[in-house]
C-alpha cells in the first residue's frame, strides 16, 4: 500500500488484504510524519452504517507550523483543479457552483485494481475571520449531489482545512476529519497507514505554495 495514497484510497486499499472482522474502538494515538514536522492525531472506532452494520469509523487531527505564504495556502486549497494532487486522485473538479463561497466538488479515486472504481462528492465552503487572518475551507459528503455513476462513492466524508497567519511570514496548518469505507477494515490495517495518510496531504499543500524547507512542526 502506497503511503502516498490519500486517506480515501488508503481505507479502500487496505480492503483488499482485510478480513471482515469489525473494527474494535482504540484511544487516540499521536504520531509525527518522518521529517518530524506535521503531528498527527487518530483514532479508530466503530459506528453503524447506513445498512446497519459496523463499520470503522477514522477520525483524525493533523497540524503544522511553516514558513509560507498565508495567501498561497489559502488559494492552493480554493484552487479545486490542485486537490487531485494534494489527495493523491485521478480527477478533482467543481460540478457546481452554489454561491462565492459554497461548490459541490467531485473527486474521481486514484483506486488500484482489482478494487472497484470509486469516487467522492463533497460541499466544499470557504470562510474567513473578522480579523482576516484564519480561513477555513470545510469539506461534507454530499453523495446526492452529484450524478450517480458506476463509481462506488465514499458516503461518509467530513473534514476541515484551518490556516492561521501566526505573522512574520509563519502560518499555522491543520486539518481535522471522519471518515469511514463503506465496509469493515481490521484496525490495524488502518494504523499501519498513519500517519503519512494524513500527514501526506499537508505537506503537498506547503510545497504547492512553496513552502520554506525549513517548516517546524507544532
Amino acid at each position: 500500500m502506497s503511503k502516498n495514497l490519500g486517506l480515501r484510497i488508503s481505507l479502500l486499499c487496505v480492503a483488499l488484504y482485510g478480513s471482515m472482522a469489525p473494527a474494535e474502538a482504540g484511544d487516540w494515538k499521536t504520531q509525527t510524519s518522518k521529517d518530524g514536522k506535521i503531528t498527527v492525531h487518530s483514532k479508530v472506532s466503530s459506528m453503524k452504517a447506513a445498512n446497519g452494520d459496523e463499520a470503522p469509523l477514522i477520525e483524525y487531527k493533523g497540524t503544522t507550523i511553516a514558513t509560507v505564504d498565508f495567501a498561497k495556502c489559502v488559494a492552493v486549497l480554493l484552487d479545486v483543479s490542485k486537490h487531485k494532487t494534494i489527495n493523491d486522485d485521478e480527477t478533482s473538479r467543481i460540478v457546481e457552483t452554489v454561491s462565492d463561497r459554497e461548490w459541490i466538488v467531485h473527486y474521481d479515486l486514484s483506486v488500484p485494481w482489482p478494487l472497484p472504481k470509486s469516487d467522492c462528492v463533497a460541499k466544499m465552503t470557504y470562510m474567513r475571520d473578522s480579523t482576516g487572518k484564519v480561513a477555513t475551507i470545510a469539506f461534507r459528503a454530499a453523495p446526492t449531489k452529484w450524478t450517480t455513476t458506476k463509481a462506488k462513492r465514499i458516503e461518509v466524508y467530513d473534514l476541515t482545512y484551518t490556516l492561521k497567519d501566526l505573522g512574520a511570514g509563519r502560518v499555522e496548518v491543520s486539518s481535522v476529519g471522519k471518515s469511514s469505507p463503506p465496509f469493515r477494515v481490521p484496525e490495524w490495517m488502518i494504523r499501519s497507514a498513519m500517519p503519512g495518510t494524513v500527514s501526506d496531504p499537508l505537506a503537498r499543500i506547503l510545497q504547492l505554495a512553496g513552502a520554506d524547507s525549513q517548516a517546524a512542526a507544532k
